[in-house]
């Protein structure tokens, strides 16, 4: 298998693993424990007011970092310092979330991603994907 089919597998495998991760986290919160739901429950309550700016903001970030994840699949060299600005946008607001429930299925599948993700960003920066992110760079400069 050549690297930039293994870059490739491993950039799908780390979405698939997020999105299989949140599907079963909303599936199995019936099988928390009753005051786990509960307060789960109660944290939906108290955060139905989603604003719409928050909306709006979420939604653009959600769009910038399809649209990176597309121009790392392609390698573009735009793509992975957008890609890496928006993990470094996102870090702040971690703290502002709360405490985090989750079932044990849905955190490993949500640690799968995550160090799929940063398998990712290393191949990403290192060689030999650097140059070819790299190339991209150069030709568009041409």
């Amino acid at each position: 298998m050549s690297i930039t089919t293994l870059f490739r597998v491993i950039l799908l495998s780390g979405i698939l693993t997020a999105i299989i991760g949140t599907v079963v986290g909303s599936s199995l919160q019936d099988s928390l424990p009753s005051h786990l739901q509960a307060y789960l429950l109660q944290v939906d309550i108290t955060q139905e007011n989603f604003t719409q700016l928050e909306a709006i903001l979420a939604l653009v970030f959600l769009i910038v970092l399809i649209a990176s994840f597309v121009g790392m699949w392609k390698f573009k060299h735009w793509a992975r310092i957008l890609y890496i600005s928006c993990i470094i946008l996102i870090l702040p607001f971690y703290g502002t979330f709360g405490p985090i429930v989750e079932s044990p299925w849905e955190a490993m599948f949500l640690d799968v991603s995550t160090t799929l993700e940063g398998v990712t960003v290393a191949m990403m920066w290192l060689e030999p994907l650097n140059e070819r992110f790299n190339l991209s760079k150069r030709q568009s400069v041409l």
